[in-house]
């Protein structure tokens, strides 16, 4: 369990793990190890979600080893394009296999946005695009079209949720443009 990225700053902290984050069976969120929690940077104004992750672990019976290396825990610095300038989650995963169909896809991040939401206060949270390059035969056109799908699928459907707002943080233009063409073909998409 060895941490191979940290980032300490003065808004949040980050700790991330060579590990699978998310184990999907059939669609639904099988185990989330005490690795995946913590590659979840935390802004400070929802100090509760880290309390939250304790608990989750503690109830899972995950190891012990994970509370050891607080000391390892340390702040993220803040991001220049204030992704972290309101009350956030940056929602950053791997998958457990190189390959991953477009159901399966759909289906995790439904399951991603669903946890956040029950398991923290926030208001907003944020998916980064780097995850596609561990994809194996799926372009970023079927990617971001079932990221954007989910999110305005979930959006719409829950109106109990806390999560109010959901940011794309893309790792170039062109993956930002292609996230608008989507946006504008869900905003009115009948689920």
């Amino acid at each position: 369990m060895g941490c191979y990225q940290s980032r300490e700053g003065k808004y949040s902290r980050e700790i991330v793990y060579k590990s699978t984050s998310i184990k999907l069976v059939e669609g639904v969120i099988e185990e989330i190890n005490s690795q995946a929690i913590v590659n979840v940077s935390i802004n400070p104004m929802a100090s509760k979600l880290r309390e939250q992750v304790y608990k989750y672990i503690q109830n899972h019976e995950e190891t012990s080893d994970f509370f050891d290396q607080e000391g390892e825990i340390i702040q993220l610095e803040q991001l220049k394009n204030l992704v972290f300038a309101s009350t956030e989650t940056l929602l950053n995963f791997q998958f457990s296999s190189s390959y991953i169909s477009e159901n399966d896809l759909l289906n995790t991040f439904e399951q991603i946005l669903l946890f956040a939401d029950k398991i923290s206060c926030l208001y907003q949270i944020c998916f980064t695009d780097y995850i596609i390059y561990e994809i194996d035969g799926m372009d970023y056109n079927s990617y971001a079209d079932c990221l954007v799908k989910s999110v305005f699928k979930f959006l719409t459907q829950n109106t109990e949720r806390q999560i109010v707002s959901v940011k794309f943080l893309c790792l170039n233009a062109k993956n930002l443009n292609t996230i608008f063409q989507k946006m504008m073909k869900y905003e009115n998409y009948n689920f």
